[in-house]
């Protein structure tokens, strides 16, 4: 899939982001999320199309059992999370589609570094 896409053969493809629910869970015991921190994702692209991408902002825990499609226009397209705490640090994930083993029927788990020991798992 990620030739295909890489040689323009695909108008557009979406990639389904989800996250560990149990991961999250220990992120938030260790302090590394806050309870109350807020998920906002969108995909950076050279797209106009991509400013549909954007999902509304809200509390983390209301995406943790969903599946959040996000549609890729281009092949150097950038999935960016963002989560957002009240008192700690907030944190930037970005992941680029078309650097992971990404496969038409297959799922892949990729661990995004928060500070220097939490990983998030999505």
């Amino acid at each position: 899939m990620t030739d295909f896409y890489a040689q323009d053969l695909l108008a557009s493809c979406v990639v389904e982001v989800q996250f560990d629910e149990a991961n999250i869970t220990d992120l938030q015991g260790s302090g590394a999320i806050e309870d109350n921190s807020t998920l906002k994702m969108e995909v950076i692209s050279t797209d106009k199309r991509c400013m549909k991408t954007r999902i509304r902002e809200k509390e983390l825990i209301e995406y943790l059992p969903k599946t959040i499609p996000q549609r890729l226009f281009t092949p150097d397209d950038v999935i960016q999370i963002q989560i957002t705490n009240t008192f700690t640090h907030s944190h930037i994930i970005q992941l680029k589609p078309i650097d992971l083993p990404l496969s038409l029927n297959g799922s892949y788990t990729h661990y995004a570094q928060l500070g220097n020991t939490s990983q998030l798992k999505v």
